[in-house]
C-alpha cells in the first residue's frame, strides 16, 4: 500500500509485467518502462515515503511517487535482485546470482554495492529467502559464511563501510576470489555507469562480467587479464 493505493505487478497481455495501482474501482498502468509484452518484471516497496522499485527485466532500481512522470531510474544494479529489507534509514538488496548486496539511501550517489561479513567471516551466499530483519540493534538472515560449517545459519551483518564503486585486483588466479581483490570485495557481474576497476596483478576472468557505458576497466602495465569466463562492453 502506498499513499491509500494498491501498486502491484501486473500483465495485461499489452504492456507486459509492468507496474499498475488501483484504488479499488480502477485500475491503471503507472508506467510501461519496457514497451510491448516484454515488460519490466517490477517489485515495489515504500521507502523514505516513496515507491522503490526493482525492475528485474532491467537490472535496475527505481523511485516513484505513483505517477507516470513521477517514476524515475535511480540506478542500475545487480541481476536477480530483491529487497530485502530496510535498516538504518537504508534499503538493502541482494540476489542469489552472486550474492553481493547493495545499498541505497534512495539516491544515486548513495546506491552501490557493500562489503558484508559475518562479524569476522566473509559471506559466502544466503537463504533462497533474502530477507533480513533487524533486530537488538542488528541485522540478521539466514545464510553461509567462509570458516563456518557448510550449511545455513543465523548470520549477524556487519556492513564493511559505504558503498564501494572502484576496485583493485591485486592477487594472482581467479576473478571470483575475494583474496585477489583489495579489502575482499569482488566487483558485481554488471558495473554501471561510474565504476571502476584496475587489474593490478596476474587475474583469470573465469565467470561473466558486463561493463555498462560510463564504467571503466583498466590493466595496469606489467599486469596481465586473461579471459576464459565473458567479458561484454555496453
Amino acid at each position: 500500500m502506498y499513499n491509500g493505493k494498491l501498486y502491484f505487478n501486473a500483465n495485461n497481455q499489452v504492456h507486459g509485467p509492468e507496474l499498475f495501482v488501483t484504488d479499488d474501482v480502477t485500475i491503471t498502468l503507472v508506467k510501461d518502462v519496457i514497451a510491448g509484452t516484454t515488460g519490466g518484471q517490477p517489485t515495489p516497496i515504500v521507502f523514505n515515503g516513496l515507491l522503490y522499485i526493482i525492475y528485474g527485466n532491467l537490472y535496475q532500481l527505481w523511485k516513484s511517487d505513483g505517477t507516470d512522470a513521477g517514476t524515475q531510474l535511480v540506478k542500475s544494479i545487480a541481476p536477480y535482485s530483491k529487497f530485502a529489507g530496510i535498516w538504518n534509514s537504508k534499503l538493502y538488496m541482494t540476489n542469489n546470482f552472486d550474492y553481493s548486496v547493495w545499498e541505497s539511501d534512495g539516491t544515486a550517489a548513495g546506491t552501490g554495492l557493500i562489503k558484508v561479513q559475518n562479524t569476522n567471516n566473509q559471506i559466502l551466499s544466503y537463504s533462497s529467502d533474502p530477507m533480513f530483519t533487524g533486530y537488538g540493534g542488528d541485522f540478521y538472515f539466514s545464510g553461509q559464511c567462509s570458516g563456518i560449517t557448510g550449511g545455513y545459519e543465523l548470520v549477524k551483518l556487519t556492513l564493511g563501510g559505504a558503498a564501494v564503486t572502484s576496485f583493485t585486483f591485486t592477487g594472482s588466479g581467479n576473478w571470483s576470489n575475494p583474496a585477489n581483490w583489495s579489502g575482499g570485495i569482488v566487483p558485481p557481474s554488471t558495473l554501471p555507469s561510474g565504476y571502476s576497476v584496475v587489474i593490478n596483478g596476474a587475474c583469470i576472468l573465469d565467470l561473466a562480467v558486463v561493463f555498462q557505458s560510463g564504467s571503466s576497466l583498466t590493466v595496469n602495465a606489467g599486469k596481465s587479464l586473461l579471459i576464459l569466463g565473458s567479458l561484454t562492453v555496453q
